[in-house]
């Protein structure tokens, strides 16, 4: 069960990452989390919460402010995404995502 859980949790990982890097978005590879911390430096906003909006409402992907998992002032050109997700929902995003 676990070792499907991690080869299917590595799958949707590269997805996800493939999907954020044709969205202009660079990303950190985690070695052992299910979410992904990506720039979002080219997005409208004056910091991360105002980004992970933006792309809501734009995309309908949402994202979490990389500044709520830093001290104060760090992490505003961050979002973090989930991908511990079921595939249609994550196959949905990752095409929203490539169109922006």
């Amino acid at each position: 069960f676990y070792k499907q859980l991690a080869s299917d949790h590595q799958d949707k990982r590269e997805r996800l990452l493939s999907a954020l890097r044709a969205a202009g978005m660079d990303a950190a590879v985690p070695p052992g989390a299910y979410y992904i911390l990506a720039s979002c430096s080219r997005l409208p906003g004056k910091n991360a919460a105002e980004k992970a909006r933006h792309l809501l409402r734009t995309t309908g992907v949402a994202a979490v402010a990389g500044s709520a998992f830093f001290r104060k002032g760090r992490g505003e050109n961050l979002l973090r995404f989930c991908f511990a997700k079921q595939d249609a929902e994550l196959d949905e995003a990752c095409e929203r995502l490539r169109r922006i």
